[in-house]
């Protein structure tokens, strides 16, 4: 038990350590406030052991409706060596806190699981998803966000080499261009190509980013 006292338009951190013989499995957290106004709230919460760390991977930190989202988990004991074998359970919840997909019996080899794919339905709930992992009384879990946009937009992914010769003319690269569904569409892209010194880059934060002008050329695909 911890007694904080907070002030007016004040924001306090409480921190509850939990000793090492506190019984593990499902507790209730009871928050009283009094004062002004008097309160009491009653949260559930469960109690893991620390036997294993789990780290969960997605591909990426947004998905969109068809998306394919990827799933890897990494897991070591508390020592952060990778555990050799063993199982878990992966599971992904929408932005209502439904289950919507489940990986039971996930085998874990020297560490690491395979990579999970689980693909997005047309309809979903929009909004923060969450992605867990559980091997024995031990739960992790990752935020994405799932979304679509109301306005039309595009992805543009450029492919050029890093380095230029002061002998080249000519710059070779790959432009891709896709709409929201991942999809190829016809579009043009301007490439700037200018000389950039450091020199320039100070003058620019000093300047308030003066534009550089640089030599223009229209790729058209």
């Amino acid at each position: 038990m911890r007694t904080t006292v907070v002030c007016l338009c004040e924001t306090r951190n409480v921190i509850l350590a939990v000793s090492k013989k506190f019984p593990i499995g499902l507790g209730k957290l009871i928050i009283t406030g009094s004062g002004g106004l008097n309160f009491e709230e009653k949260r559930d919460i469960i109690v893991y052991d620390n036997c294993h760390v789990i780290l969960v991977q997605t591909s990426s930190s947004t998905y969109r409706p068809h998306d394919t989202m990827e799933i890897r988990v990494v897991v070591t004991n508390e020592n952060l060596i990778p555990i050799e074998y063993g199982e878990l359970i992966v599971e992904i919840y929408d932005a209502v806190f439904k289950l919507v997909g489940e990986f039971p019996n996930v085998p874990i080899h020297s560490g690491l699981t395979k990579v999970l794919r689980y693909p997005l339905a047309e309809h979903v709930n929009v909004g923060t998803w969450l992605v867990s992992a559980t091997i024995g009384n031990t739960t992790s879990s990752i935020e994405v966000i799932v979304s679509c946009p109301l306005i039309p937009s595009f992805d543009v992914n450029a492919i050029f080499q890093r380095f230029l010769l002061r002998i080249d003319e000519t710059l070779r690269g790959v432009i891709k261009i896709n709409d929201d569904h991942n999809e190829p569409i016809f579009g043009r892209a301007i490439i700037a190509i200018g000389e950039l010194t450091e020199q320039d880059i100070k003058s620019k934060m000093k300047m308030g980013l003066k534009e550089v002008k640089p030599k223009i050329e229209e790729w058209c695909k």
